[in-house]
């Protein structure tokens, strides 16, 4: 708030200088006033008093505002943000890993599925000529009225004949690590290899 002071002796004119201003060159702000209107009563000062106050409370607002436009536009502190790209980090290090798993599961899951498919297949086969297929890699195109099956997952469909109608199917998946899903004659389609015909557990 600025005081006024008012000399006794010249009630014609006084002048007063803002304090927000004072350092900066100062601003000096004369007031005259008629001294009929306002006798030495106090009547004068008080008025006047009333119309600094206002004013200097305009010109501190108007002051503050030109020195720093962007006092209320607020953003984020160099902290702030680090501590953002801390977390999207620690975010995407658990996440990309989880999704990347949930992908390669399902791509083995289509493996699995041809290769269960390829043991329907080959039963299908016996059943309409009466023999099991010659060993080896299986044409799924070839032998699709069948049944069988081939995704883009999935890697070269294999069939071994054991003894008397013992076979097994098996076939990689195009994933990393790679796969092998098998299924036998008498074991449904799982992890694992064939050899001779029979299901090899991993």
């Amino acid at each position: 708030m600025t005081d006024v002071n008012i000399d006794p002796h010249d009630w014609g004119c006084f002048e007063f200088t803002l304090p927000s201003l004072a350092g900066r060159g100062g601003l000096s702000l004369p007031i005259q006033w008629n001294p009929d209107r306002f006798p030495k009563t106090g009547s004068c000062a008080t008025t006047h008093r009333l119309e600094l106050i206002v004013l200097t409370r305009s010109l501190n607002a108007l002051n503050a505002r030109r020195k720093n436009p962007d006092a209320n536009e607020k953003g984020f502190t160099l902290i702030e943000l680090l501590v953002v790209v801390i977390i999207i980090g620690i975010l995407a290090a658990i996440a990309i890993p989880v999704y990347l798993g949930i992908q390669n599961n399902a791509k083995e899951s289509g493996v699995q599925s041809d290769v269960a498919n390829a043991k329907i297949g080959v039963v299908a086969i016996q059943t309409d000529t009466g023999a099991l297929p010659a060993a080896g890699t299986i044409d799924p195109s070839a032998n699709s009225k069948y049944g069988f099956t081939k995704s883009a997952n999935t890697g070269a469909l294999t069939l071994t004949v054991g003894a008397g109608a013992a076979f097994c199917v098996s076939a990689p998946s195009t994933t990393s690590p790679v796969v092998t899903f098998a299924a036998s004659d008498l074991v449904g389609a799982k992890k694992g290899t064939c050899s001779a015909g029979a299901f090899v557990a991993p």
